[in-house]
């Protein structure tokens, strides 16, 4: 199987061929059966979560996303994920990918909306001219604006009005204009059209409608990860957890800090930092969160005497008695509190108790191997497989291509200078700059022949290898001179017009063939 697209630094890892289309069985018999309803729960969620998307997209006169039921437990689940924000490219790959190798292989594929972290649903960078450049409109900044009202947990978050959304949105189109970006301004425009028919309300199911009304990841069975961590197969799972608390936390900072060894990794953060403990009790690799109060903290699991609780910072939420662990959190939620797990237990939860291959992005490729270790050491389970899928899309197709001509041309530039001869007739040169190269050229072969000759004859030298540096100096100078007007772009932009022609994390609604591109080049 292959597969093509319109992305630059394509990466599929690993690749398309290798993705296994099997369903992962587990050793542990409990687990095992767990597992099994989970995976019914989480397509229920999933149905139910996108009849609401359908409500929501029947009001604006928009479509919504479609996916098969999960019909059968032998068939296998793709799973994958992000937060629900506006998309870049890259995401927007991973998901089309992930739908489509569901799809050709007749598997569920679904995506959990990770909405239980906080952040601006609708934040997204858009290009403009800096307000002193008003002439050729040759720098390009980025512009960090939003379709929400503010940052907040993002299953909490809210649009802005529909007046402030026409006003954004009129704002952003012109800018597009003016840095000359024609056809990113007429997708956009549609998107904004799309989004202006919406009523006031959460911004994260608006921004999952939106990119699945313009066909991404509209296959695919959505579900928020804060539905799955109500689910009871997901209780029990995180139970099983706090029930051996104090080991977990050992062997999760043992799995952590030999991984970092293993890799030779010096940021303590990474892949992910150590729980923490003090003389009190120990943190735990879940979020406790309150939806009603928008926050959101670490679970710690306190002890004193003979009693226990479970503790956000010195607040109690409730008492925790050995065997009861799935009371305890049955309290919370009745208390406004849900327990979501952080860290690398997230997708250790979402692997083991729910699929069969997780495709991440390159960010998720590169800590998901500790992630393997941590369901190794714990579970004692081979951890299901996953991929890592990433692709890049930039505006500016011109000005990146003149960067790239430079950066080619400065890192051949030493040949140049040294060896002008092999490229007289390569393009890199007017006529009259040819001209006199190769005048310099014959009168340095001239000088060599001279020296050679001297040299045979037992002659002194000097002033021919003077003469051969003179040469060798003018020729480099020529060269340079001749070269300078193509290596003088980067100069002349400033630091933010270069990270803005860098940039890979426009938004998606910048591009207008993200859903074609992948349906026409997916072949077997």
């Amino acid at each position: 199987m292959t597969f093509e697209f319109p992305y630059e630094s394509p990466s599929i890892q690993p690749p398309l061929q290798e993705w296994p289309v099997a369903v992962h069985a587990l050793h542990n018999s409990e687990l095992a059966e767990l597992r099994i309803s989970a995976r019914n729960n989480l397509a229920a969620a999933a149905q139910k979560y996108q009849s609401a998307l359908s409500a929501l997209a029947g009001d604006a006169g928009l479509s919504a996303g479609s996916f098969p039921e999960y019909s059968s437990p032998d068939l296998p689940l793709i799973l994958t994920g992000h937060q629900p924000i506006v998309f870049h490219p890259g995401l927007v790959c991973k998901y089309q990918l992930t739908q489509q190798f569901a799809i050709r292989n007749q598997a569920y594929g679904a995506a959990v909306c990770i909405d239980s972290d906080f952040g601006d649903a609708g934040a997204f960078c858009s290009p403009a001219v800096p307000a002193a450049d008003t002439t050729d409109c040759q720098q390009i900044e980025q512009r960090n604006v939003s379709w929400s009202t503010k940052p907040s947990l993002l299953l909490n978050s809210r649009l802005i009005s529909a007046t402030a959304r026409q006003s954004l949105a009129a704002s952003v189109q012109a800018d597009l204009l003016k840095c000359n970006c024609a056809e990113s301004a007429a997708a956009f425009g549609q998107f904004a059209e799309r989004l202006q028919n919406l009523p006031e309300g959460a911004a994260a199911p608006a921004m999952t409608l939106l990119r699945q009304s313009a066909g991404i990841g509209n296959a695919l069975a959505e579900v928020p990860l804060t539905e799955l961590c109500r689910l009871p197969e997901a209780i029990r799972f995180f139970a099983a957890v706090l029930r051996r608390a104090p080991d977990f936390h050992s062997v999760y900072n043992q799995t952590m800090q030999d991984f970092r060894s293993q890799q030779d990794i010096r940021n303590p953060a990474n892949p992910f930092p150590d729980l923490q403990s003090d003389d009190e009790g120990f943190e735990l690799p879940f979020w406790m969160i309150q939806v009603s109060a928008d926050s959101r903290l670490p679970l710690w699991l306190r002890r004193r005497n003979s009693e226990q609780w479970l503790c956000c910072g010195p607040e109690r939420i409730c008492s925790l008695s050995p065997g009861h662990e799935a009371e305890a959190l049955m309290a919370c939620l009745l208390s406004g509190y849900l327990a979501v797990p952080r860290g690398a237990l997230i997708t250790a939860f979402l692997r083991l108790l729910f699929c069969d291959l997780f495709v991440h992005g390159l960010g998720g490729g590169r800590y998901d191997p500790a992630t393997d270790q941590l369901i190794r050491n714990w579970w004692q389970e081979d951890p299901p497989p996953f991929a890592a899928v990433s692709g890049s899309r930039y505006l500016f197709p011109e000005q990146r291509h003149r960067l790239a001509e430079e950066q080619q041309l400065l890192a051949g530039l030493r040949e140049l200078q040294q060896h002008p001869e092999h490229y007289l007739n390569s393009g890199y040169f007017d006529e009259q700059t040819c001209a006199r190269l190769q005048q310099l050229i014959s009168q340095k072969q001239l000088a060599l022949r001279e020296l050679q000759q001297n040299r045979e004859l037992g002659q002194p030298s000097r002033d021919v290898g003077q003469k051969l540096q003179s040469l060798g100096q003018e020729l480099r100078n020529t060269v340079s001179s001749a070269l300078q007007p193509r290596l003088a772009f980067s100069s002349m932009l400033t630091t933010e017009s270069l990270a803005a022609l860098q940039s890979r994390l426009w938004p998606w609604f910048f591009f207008s063939d993200h859903q074609q591109a992948f349906a026409s080049e997916f072949t077997l």
